[in-house]
C-alpha cells in the first residue's frame, strides 16, 4: 500500500512583524498524528526582512530543501519523524522583524523520512492564467507525490480558481495584501517514472512571485520478524590499527560471547593471534588482537563460544611502521542507512584505510535507542558493510551523529554515546573516556583527529577566555603534537573547513581559534610547513593552499558522502565546486616517497564516485631522513640534519645543497668504480 497523508494545518501570523505563527499536531482523532509519522513543514515568509527558518519543536529536524526565492516570497522544507512524547506545537522562526510568515504541517504515514525526496520547480504561467508545476521528482508505480505551493496573495485571492493534476489537502488563503498562501495537493502516481504535473489557478490570473516543490514519498519497506535468528550474526569493523594490534568491533545478534581468531591473509586458516570478545549487553562487541607484525594484511573471523563457524570476518592491514607509498581516503556526511554507490568506489580504491570525519548517520537525537539504531543502520548499509569487510575506518562524530545541530558536551547524547561507541571501537587508543580523539602515525605521516563536540561549551555562549570547542587538555594535548610531532607530514584531519564562519564552526570559538592561529604561528618555519588540513562537513569540494585558509594551513576538503551539496563561502585559491545533491565525494591521500629524492611528495585528490578527480593538490614535503642515531641513555634517537648553513640560513641537505656555497649545483656525480675496491684496503 501507498504511503497516505494523515492531515496536514497550517497557520500565518497575520503580517504582524516579529511573531511566529506556530501549528499544532492533534493527538487525537482521524488525523492524529502517531509514533513514526513523518512531518513536513513548509514555513514561507517575505524575502526582504527573513533570514532562514530553524524548526522548532523537537530534534531530528532534516532540511528537504534551502531556502528558495522566487520573485518576493522565501520559502523552505523541512522533515522529521515524530515519536511519542515528541513536542506537538511547531514553529520554523526566520528572524526577529519577519512580517507576513505562514507555516504549513503535513504528516506522512506508510514511509520513512530517509526515503523522502524533493526537488524544486518555479511557477510557470501560462496562456490559460494557470501557474503549472512540473515534477522534478520521478516516482515509482503507486507511490505518494506531493506538491507544496506558496504564492504572495493579493486580498482578492481567498481561494483557488481551480486545481488539476492533484487531489487539494489543504489550502491556507493569505490574509490581504502581500500575505502569503500556501497549497498542498496529493497524487499516488499509477505507473513506474511517472512525472506529475499540477495546476494551479489564482482569482487574478498570472504572477510571477510564486513557487513549489514536489515530494515523493516512497513506501517504507516491510520488516521481517524480530524473533532472533537460531544462530548468531555478526557485521565487524576495524576502527583502528597499530604496527602489531588492531581493534575490531562487530554488532551481533544472539551472541553472548566468542572469541576473535586473526590469521594472515595469505593464510586464512591458521591462527596467528586470538582474543576473547567483550559482549556488551546492546549486542555490540570488541576485541584488540595484538602481537601481530606490522604492514601486514590480516583476516579476523568472530568464533561464537561453542562453535567452530567463523562468521564477521574482517580484512585489514596493521599500520606500516616505515616510511613508504601509501594511499588513504577520507570523507564525511551520509544518510541513516545511506547504501550509495560511494563506498563502492571508496572500496575500489584499496586505501590503507578510510578515515570517516562524522556525520555517519543524521538520526539528530539525544535519546539512546534512536542513537544506537541510526548507527547501527549505517555501518550495516549492504556498500558501506562490504566497504567496512576490507577497509579500516577510523572514526570520529561531528554534529549530527551526537545531538544535532547546536549540540554540546553536556547535551543528552554525551551521557550515552562516549561509552556506547566504545562497545565497538574499544578504549586502548583513545586520549580519555569522553572524546574520541587520537593520533597515529602510518607509513612516515602524522595523522591527528581531534574531537569537536565532546568538550565543547554551547555555540552560541558569549566569547569568553574560557570558551572552548577542544577543552583545556585535549587543546593542550594537540598543541604539543604540532609542535613536537617529528614526522615529515602532519595531517590534521579538521573535520569541517578551516574558515571562519560561525554556526558551531571556528567562528563561534574566536578565542580558541586565536589560540591556535598564535600558537602555529610561533613554530619554526620547517614544523609550520608539515601542517596540512583534511576535512568535510560542508557538503561540497574546495581547498585552498594556506594563503586564505585559517591558520595559513592548507585547507582541503571533500564530501558529502551521501546528502545534498553547497557552495561553502569565503575564499578558496585552489577551487570552490557546488557539488550535485545525487553524487558522492571524497578526499583520497597518496604519499610517494620516490617522487623526489629526500621528500615524501602528498597529492591531494577530489574523487567523485564514479572515480572522476574533480579537484588536486600535491606539496613535496622534506623528509630529513638520516642513517645516522645516537643514544639518549633510554634508546636510540635519530639524528637529523637541518641542512647546511650557506652564510644566510639554513638550507635543506640535498645532493645540490653539497656544492659550495655559491657554485653551481652539480649536474654529474663520480661513479663507483673512480674509488678504490674493497681489495686494496688490508682485513682486519
Amino acid at each position: 500500500m501507498a504511503a497516505t497523508v494523515v492531515g496536514a494545518v497550517a497557520a500565518d501570523n497575520n503580517g504582524a512583524a516579529g511573531t511566529n505563527p506556530t501549528v499544532t499536531l492533534p493527538t487525537t482523532g482521524a488525523t492524529a498524528i502517531a509514533d513514526g509519522d513523518v512531518v513536513v513543514l513548509l514555513p514561507t515568509a517575505l524575502p526582504a526582512d527573513a533570514g532562514t527558518p530553524t524548526p522548532t519543536g523537537g530534534t531530528g529536524w532534516r532540511e528537504l530543501v534551502a531556502t528558495q526565492t522566487q520573485g518576493t516570497i522565501k520559502a523552505a522544507v523541512h522533515a522529521r519523524t515524530w515519536r511519542t512524547g515528541d513536542p506537538t506545537t511547531l514553529s520554523a522562526p526566520w528572524s526577529a522583524g519577519s512580517r507576513f510568515q505562514t507555516i504549513a504541517a503535513v504528516w506522512l504515514r506508510g514511509t520513512t523520512l530517509d526515503a523522502l525526496s524533493a526537488g524544486v520547480v518555479t511557477a510557470r504561467a501560462s496562456t490559460t492564467s494557470r501557474f503549472s508545476y512540473g515534477a522534478p521528482v520521478e516516482a515509482a508505480a503507486d507511490e505518494l507525490v506531493l506538491t507544496l505551493g506558496w504564492e504572495r496573495t493579493t486580498a482578492t485571492e481567498t481561494a483557488l480558481t481551480s486545481l488539476t493534476g492533484a487531489d487539494l489537502v489543504l489550502f491556507k488563503p493569505g490574509n490581504g495584501d502581500a500575505s502569503n498562501s500556501v497549497v498542498v495537493a496529493q497524487r499516488t502516481t499509477t505507473a513506474a517514472g511517472a512525472t506529475p504535473q499540477v495546476e494551479i489557478q489564482y482569482p487574478n490570473g498570472q504572477n510571477t512571485n510564486a513557487a513549489a516543490l514536489q515530494l515523493r514519498a516512497p513506501t517504507a519497506q516491510a520488516t521481517a520478524p524480530t524473533t532472533p535468528p537460531a544462530t548468531p550474526t555478526a557485521s565487524p569493523w576495524v576502527s583502528s590499527t597499530a604496527p602489531t594490534a588492531l581493534q575490531c568491533g562487530w554488532l551481533t545478534t544472539n551472541l553472548t560471547a566468542g572469541r576473535a581468531s586473526a590469521r594472515l591473509a595469505s593464510a586464512p586458516d591458521v591462527e596467528v593471534a586470538g582474543a576473547d570478545v567483550v559482549v556488551a549487553a546492546s549486542g555490540w562487541a570488541t576485541a584488540r588482537l595484538t602481537g601481530l607484525q606490522a604492514d601486514t594484511a590480516y583476516r579476523v573471523v568472530l568464533l561464537p563460544t561453542g562453535s567452530a563457524t567463523p562468521l564477521g570476518a574482517v580484512t585489514a592491514r596493521t599500520t606500516a611502521a616505515t616510511l613508504r607509498r601509501s594511499v588513504v581516503v577520507t570523507s564525511s556526511c551520509q544518510r541513516t542507512g545511506s547504501d550509495h554507490v560511494v563506498f563502492d568506489r571508496l572500496r575500489a580504491e584499496g586505501a590503507d584505510f578510510f578515515a570517516h570525519q562524522g556525520d555517519i548517520h543524521y538520526a539528530d537525537t539525544g535519546v539512546e535507542a534512536t542513537w544506537r539504531d541510526a548507527f547501527a543502520r549505517s555501518l550495516t548499509a549492504p556498500r558501506m558493510a562490504a566497504l567496512l569487510a576490507t577497509t579500516a575506518m577510523p572514526f570520529a562524530w561531528d554534529n549530527h551523529d551526537t545531538g544535532g545541530n547546536g549540540s554540546n558536551g553536556t547535551d543528552p547524547w554525551a551521557g550515552f554515546a562516549p561509552a556506547a561507541v566504545r562497545e565497538l571501537m574499544g578504549t586502548a587508543d583513545q586520549r580519555s573516556s569522553k572524546g574520541l580523539e587520537r593520533t597515529w602515525v602510518h607509513a612516515g605521516v602524522r595523522y591527528v583527529q581531534p574531537d569537536r563536540w565532546a568538550y565543547r561549551d554551547d555555540q552560541d555562549d558569549a566569547s569568553t577566555a574560557t570558551k572552548t570547542m577542544f577543552g583545556a587538555e585535549q587543546l593542550a594535548w594537540f598543541l604539543d603534537l604540532l609542535s613536537n610531532a617529528p614526522e615529515p607530514v602532519i595531517v590534521w584531519l579538521s573535520g569541517f573547513p578551516l574558515y571562519d564562519i560561525a554556526s558551531g564552526r571556528w567562528g563561534s570559538y574566536p578565542v580558541e581559534r586565536n589560540k591556535i592561529r598564535d600558537h602555529i604561528a610561533a613554530l619554526p618555519a620547517a614544523q609550520r610547513a608539515k601542517i596540512v588540513a583534511v576535512g568535510g562537513d560542508s557538503h561540497a569540494v574546495h581547498a585552498d593552499s594556506g594563503a586564505n585558509a585559517l591558520f595559513g594551513v592548507p585547507s582541503l576538503n571533500a564530501s558529502p558522502l551521501d546528502q545534498s551539496g553547497g557552495l561553502p563561502s569565503a575564499t578558496w585559491d585552489i577551487g570552490n565546486i557546488n557539488v550535485p545533491d545525487d553524487r558522492g565525494y571524497f578526499s583520497r591521500l597518496t604519499f610517494d616517497p620516490a617522487a623526489r629524492v629526500n621528500h615524501l611528495r602528498m597529492t591531494w585528490d577530489a574523487v567523485q564516485d564514479d572515480g572522476a578527480v574533480v579537484m588536486t593538490w600535491s606539496k613535496d614535503f622534506p623528509t630529513g631522513s638520516s642513517p645516522w642515531s645516537r643514544w639518549d641513555g633510554t634508546r636510540e634517537v635519530r639524528l637529523d640534519l637541518a641542512g647546511v648553513w650557506d652564510g644566510a640560513a639554513i638550507r635543506p641537505l640535498t645532493f645540490d645543497s653539497l656544492a659550495p656555497v655559491g657554485a653551481a649545483a652539480a649536474t654529474t656525480y663520480p661513479s663507483e668504480t673512480t674509488f678504490p675496491s674493497d681489495s686494496t684496503y688490508p682485513e682486519a
